[in-house]
């Protein structure tokens, strides 16, 4: 009775050649840093390390039912570097087809991130253009400062300062704003001269 017990305890792994889990002697990317394993069934030996986006021609693909984790796990067999069989982890390549597919899905994201942003660009720049003008705002869209703008124009152009060092006297209020490097000075909210 010991015995069984402890056989259902050890993991089963079963073993099926797939050849419809991706083409076999196509050359497969890398989608991380994979591991080559010397067995699949010792899946913490490793032969050699391939980085992640370099090519890897896959011989013949594998599955393991693992009782324990009621999975399956896909393993494609390869050569090492020294020539040698190895195996890596199916989910850690992408084959030709999948890479075209993932350019394909990052492109068509680019476009649409890339309309977004014209629009919203389109959008801030004419709330702009209606509250400060248009050469104003071109120039704070731009991200330039200029003499004679206002701290509110600063803040929309650069952010923020750091810092603010503040002298208030009979000639009006002067302040310095920190950005980083570089200085700006205004008088009385009008900036007068800038230093970088």
């Amino acid at each position: 009775m010991k015995l069984k017990n402890v056989m259902f305890l050890m993991p089963i792994m079963l073993v099926l050649t797939l050849s419809s889990f991706g083409q076999t002697g196509e050359i497969y990317t890398c989608k991380v840093d994979t591991y080559i394993h010397s067995n699949i069934n010792v899946p913490f030996k490793f032969l050699d390390l391939v980085r992640q986006n370099k090519s890897i021609e896959v011989f013949r693909i594998d599955s393991l039912f693992n009782n324990e984790r009621n999975i399956w796990i896909y393993y494609c067999k390869v050569k090492n570097s020294d020539n040698s069989d190895g195996w890596v982890l199916r989910e850690n390549l992408m084959s030709k087809t999948e890479v075209e597919k993932a350019n394909d899905k990052k492109a068509k994201e680019d476009k649409i991130y890339l309309q977004e942003k014209e629009k919203e660009d389109k959008i801030y720049l004419n709330k702009l253009v209606k509250k400060y003008g248009y050469s104003n705002a071109k120039n704070i869209f731009a991200k330039k400062i200029w003499i004679g703008m206002t701290k509110d124009m600063a803040i929309l152009s650069w952010g923020n300062p750091e810092t603010i060092n503040r002298s208030v006297g009979s000639w009006g209020v002067h302040e310095q704003w920190v950005y980083g490097d570089a200085y700006l000075y205004f008088e009385n909210g009008v900036l007068t001269s800038w230093q970088n």
